[in-house]
């Protein structure tokens, strides 16, 4: 007899769970897909990128304008990356800080590679840790400040990044050789200038044996 009285306690209790549950759910209303103007390709494509996090992991509003960046191929999976509105490249020093230089160096050559979540790293093709050989990574910490090279590991959020292709251009390649032609052309360091006197001095006697001659 007991046993018949709380078997039918716990089912009068899972019937109001149910009836509970039901009620809930139909307090959810959902917009009809016929209401909403876009095409099923256009909400799909806005919410994958809507979806996406950022390091922090938070959606934050966007206050300014972002910036946008080339990424010029100079290599087997190596780009430059550079600013679209100042034309500076992003390179890396020695010591693992990022800088800007508005020609290019064999410090702005990064190694793209697609990691297994099928984000983006970007890692340096000259630096890395001398006793491991972990290479240096591009970063950003949740405030957006640049992060050190050899504290960035490829494996955190905040070296992921989903380049987003706005516009397909033809770019020349950057070469090494137009770097040399530059900085001999704007450098005036004295190695040059005592250069050009020693020219002078040498052109002189022969001038003056020419004219013993002719005499």
């Amino acid at each position: 007899m007991a046993a018949a009285i709380a078997s039918s306690l716990i089912r009068q209790r899972r019937q109001a769970r149910e009836l509970n549950s039901d009620k809930v759910a139909t307090n959810k209303r959902r917009t009809s897909p016929s209401k909403d103007p876009r095409s099923v390709c256009e909400r799909h494509i806005f919410s994958v990128f809507s979806k996406v996090r950022f390091c922090s992991g938070k959606k934050r509003p966007v206050r300014r304008k972002p910036a946008l960046f080339n990424l010029i191929p100079v290599g087997l999976r190596v780009v430059a990356i550079q600013g679209v509105k100042a034309g500076l490249y992003v390179a890396m020093n020695t010591d693992g800080f990022l800088y800007t230089s508005d020609v290019f160096t064999a410090e702005c050559k990064f190694k793209e590679s697609v990691f297994e979540n099928y984000y983006v790293i970007y890692s340096s093709t000259l630096y890395r840790q001398h006793e491991s050989g972990r290479a240096w990574f591009l970063g950003l910490n949740k405030d957006g400040v640049i992060m050190k090279g050899n504290r960035v590991k490829k494996t955190k959020p905040c070296s992921h990044f989903v380049p987003r292709p706005i516009e397909v251009c033809m770019y020349k390649e950057p070469s090494l050789h137009e770097l040399e032609e530059k900085l001999l052309k704007s450098s005036r360091s004295p190695t040059i200038n005592s250069e050009q006197r020693a020219r002078r001095l040498e052109e002189q006697p022969q001038d003056d044996v020419t004219e013993q001659d002719g005499s």
